[in-house]
């Protein structure tokens, strides 16, 4: 199996040099943002600055640094190789990515960004920045993604893009109590901005991280699940069209001018 791993958290990030020795049995290529990226979401870089591109030694192999975002890594090595990667692992990302973490997540973009271009992708993220999770969520990765996605296609396998999220919950492995098939939470980071000078108009705050909500957790979510001891793995979808709301907009647009002016 070809694997291609990326991350968020830069070159030298603990939890990609994990990933690496966990994957090693397989034919893995690296690729990664040169610095710190978490939080950069989907976001790319735009054809007014160049990128900056280095092979540099790792892991007893050779990686691709991308002095740019997740995303602009992962676009780059799908479109300077030639034989296509069978999946491509994002992470092991320091710090959850659960419920609407996802939609900030510069390593869940990565992942994303392989799926958008057909490459079956997970993203993988730890609760804590701890070495014993780092190896937990590796050995998990090397038990799963060959029943994921190696050898013959599962009847039960979707057809299109698949995005797994994954996540590890803030527990010792030992005491992990299993695996959830999970929803997505609606829970967020309730981050406030604490002011830090004042110049009359002009303010400069400081962003302050928050908790999620626990009315905003479900019972059978991801955030929920991770709460509960449980490794989470949820499929994301990459078509975020709401179909209740193709059929409001059709009912107010069908037949109805262009230009509609209330009288």
């Amino acid at each position: 199996m070809r694997v291609l791993l990326c991350n968020d958290d830069g070159i030298d990030a603990p939890g990609l040099r994990y990933a690496v020795q966990a994957l090693s049995a397989y034919k893995c290529e690296v690729v990664a943002p040169m610095t710190d990226q978490s939080g950069s979401s989907h976001s790319t870089s735009t054809g007014d600055v160049p990128i900056r591109v280095y092979q540099r030694p790792y892991e007893g192999g050779t990686a691709t640094v991308v002095a740019g975002t997740p995303a602009d890594a992962v676009k780059f090595k799908l479109s300077h190789t030639a034989e296509k990667f069978d999946v491509m692992v994002s992470g092991i990302n320091a710090g959850e990515n659960g419920g609407l973490s996802h939609y900030y997540s510069g390593t869940v973009a990565a992942a994303r960004e392989a799926a958008i271009r057909g490459v079956p992708a997970v993203s993988v993220s730890v609760w804590r920045a701890d070495p014993k999770q780092f190896e937990a969520a590796g050995r998990f990765l090397r038990s799963w993604l060959p029943r994921w996605f190696g050898g013959d296609h599962h009847p039960r396998r979707p057809t299109g893009p698949i995005l797994l999220n994954v996540n590890f919950p803030d527990r010792d492995p030992d005491d992990v109590k299993g695996v959830r098939i999970a929803r997505q939470s609606m829970a967020y980071f309730d981050d406030v901005f604490h002011p830090t000078s004042d110049a009359g108009n002009d303010m400069e705050y400081q962003v302050v991280f928050g908790e999620k909500k626990s009315e905003h957790i479900s019972h059978g979510s991801d955030d929920w699940a991770l709460r509960e001891d449980y490794i989470t793995v949820v499929p994301l979808r990459l078509d975020a069209t709401c179909a209740v709301g193709v059929d409001w907009l059709e009912g107010l647009h069908d037949a109805a001018p262009i230009f509609h002016e209330e009288p």
